[in-house]
């Protein structure tokens, strides 16, 4: 678990680096009036990257050298120790001479020389021992230490994962219910009454849930949207970010990451609706969008939008985008 902690925290603090790149890279294509679509590419770049991290050569100090400098260290540390082995083995593999004419008088000197100094064994001073003892202990107090920190961390991250799954699976029921007495009104769209806002809900089967409430001229508008969200499959989309968001719930960059990927959904969404709209038709669209925002006139009791469905969004940055957007890239 130690090594799973190290690897997800050096894989957050790489992806930060990213998440930056990938801010610059939209304002860049905001300025260029490029299609969100597009921007929604480089944020699924952003999230994939804190599940199946790649690795980059940049000459960055950071970015090379994060992750690496323990087993550099850990290495440089038994070169040593290993040289000494093989600097002692191949001394005494050396030092034999197979050829000399005295040989046999030189080794009954050594050999007598050796019987003489058996038992003997070099004293060490009180003091070296002293050190060398205070020493290790020392190094066995600082790894326990280390690990006794990353105990707690490992208890904090999972308590922090723990606690927001929890409460986006209790998100995901309050709103469940709150959808129950729902009426059908045509294919896969449903009429509540317990919410003020059009949304798409579900995983596997999204439904389309529209507010009693909601005024007739902003119908079809609305229904174009929400459909568009449900051929786009944008509910898988966002429930794998929301899942990645859980794993590096700690990073607050991928926090921001999420809101601005949500926003430019909304915005792609928006985009796919009105490409073959005039400019008369995108006016009432952006003032149904305005309508449904306002709550039509109405203050239901709100519920906890979850993960997995859709609302309206920054509604102000929508209608601007749709507004002043144009088609800079054919197909768009």
């Amino acid at each position: 678990m130690d090594v799973f902690m190290s690897a997800l925290i050096k894989m957050s603090l790489r992806g930060v680096v990213i998440i930056l790149v990938v801010l610059l890279v939209r304002a860049l294509l905001g300025k260029l009036r490029i299609g969100h679509k597009y921007i929604l590419g480089f944020w699924a770049m952003v999230f994939l990257y804190f599940i199946f991290p790649w690795k980059l050569s940049l000459p960055v100090g950071f970015w090379n050298n994060a992750g690496i400098t323990d087993e550099i260290r850990a290495v440089s540390e038994s070169r040593p120790a290993e040289n000494e082995s093989h600097g002692a083995t191949g001394t005494a593999g050396n030092s034999a001479d197979p050829v000399d004419a005295p040989g046999d008088t030189m080794i009954a000197a050594a050999a007598a020389d050796a019987k003489d100094t058996a038992g003997t064994v070099p004293a060490i001073p009180a003091e070296s021992k002293g050190q060398n003892i205070a020493g290790a202990d020392g190094s066995k107090e600082d790894h326990q230490a280390n690990v006794e920190i990353g105990r707690v961390i490992e208890i904090i991250w999972l308590v922090g994962l723990t606690g927001l799954f929890m409460h986006m699976l209790y998100s995901c029921f309050a709103l469940k219910r709150k959808l129950l007495l729902s009426v059908l009104a045509e294919d896969n769209i449903w009429w509540a009454e317990n919410i003020d806002m059009p949304m798409v809900f579900g995983l596997l089967r999204p439904r389309i849930y529209l507010p009693v409430s909601m005024e007739s001229e902003d119908l079809s508008y609305v229904i174009a949207h929400e459909k568009m969200h449900v051929r786009r499959k944008d509910g898988l989309l966002k429930i794998s970010a929301y899942v990645v968001c859980l794993i590096h719930w700690f990073n607050p960059f991928i926090w921001l990451a999420y809101s601005l990927f949500g926003s430019d959904m909304e915005k792609a969404c928006d985009e796919e609706v009105i490409r073959t709209m005039s400019r008369k038709e995108r006016k009432a669209y952006a003032y149904a969008l305005l309508h449904v925002a306002a709550g039509n006139g109405s203050r239901k009791k709100r519920v906890f939008i979850a993960p997995i469905c859709f609302d309206e969004g920054n509604v102000k940055s929508r209608i601007r985008n749709i507004m002043k957007y144009k088609y800079t890239l054919p197909g768009i």
